[in-house]
């Protein structure tokens, strides 16, 4: 295991303390998503969402301290630099806190997932009906039946409430992390994924500069 070697005007003593600050901000990325993920209030989710973004940028700023302490710092840092400049969701997340900061975004919108089938869930489609559809301008679900004239008339339908899952989503967040899809734009999700990404980033700086006894 390889270790940095300090600048000529530092110390172990002050690499160390670097360290442990970027540790305890990271704890506090962490402490949002535990209550993030246990929590049933929808404003408290959006909250702590905001915390994790926020405190997710302090790790990065804290580490960065290294630069002027811990020799080779730039040259190990510019990899992970690059990553997060250029992997759609880290760089939705680094914009996301400036909007929360300076314009009070919230950065979440509700979503619904439907888990039904028409043909197995719902009485038999009416006479002269052309297609069931999903979610239209109003948020109904129902058929689209055809009248006589040629014109279409939308009948619509209840979904049963236990088919149906709201909950919290980031708004308009990209498709993509770390070359993978991102199927889940669920707040609880996608703040895993950014503080196992910085878990990840502050034990590879741990393991590379923290000073040998």
């Amino acid at each position: 295991m390889s270790h940095s070697t300090p600048c000529p005007n530092s110390d172990g003593a002050e690499i160390t303390d670097v360290l442990r600050k970027t540790r305890s901000t990271l704890r506090r990325a962490e402490f949002a998503l535990d209550t993030l993920q246990q929590t049933p209030d929808r404003e408290r989710q959006v909250a702590e969402m905001a915390n994790v973004v926020v405190a997710g940028r302090a790790v990065t700023n804290v580490l960065q301290l290294l630069r002027t302490k811990a020799q080779g710092f730039d040259d190990w840092y510019e990899p992970w630099q690059q990553q997060m400049r250029q992997d759609p969701l880290l760089r939705y997340l680094y914009r996301l806190r400036s909007e929360i900061l300076k314009e009070g975004e919230e950065g979440a919108t509700t979503r619904q997932v439907i888990s039904f089938d028409p043909v197995r869930d719902l009485p038999p489609a009416p006479p002269g009906t052309t297609f069931f559809y999903t979610e239209d301008e109003n948020g109904g679900w129902g058929w689209n039946m055809q009248l006589e004239d040629g014109s279409i008339q939308r009948i619509y339908v209840s979904i049963p409430e236990d088919r149906v899952r709201s909950f919290l989503a980031f708004t308009d967040p990209p498709g993509e992390h770390l070359e993978a899809p991102l199927h889940d734009a669920s707040l609880q999700h996608v703040c895993e994924l950014y503080v196992q990404y910085l878990q990840r980033l502050v034990d590879a700086a741990e393991r590379r500069f923290a000073p040998t006894d």
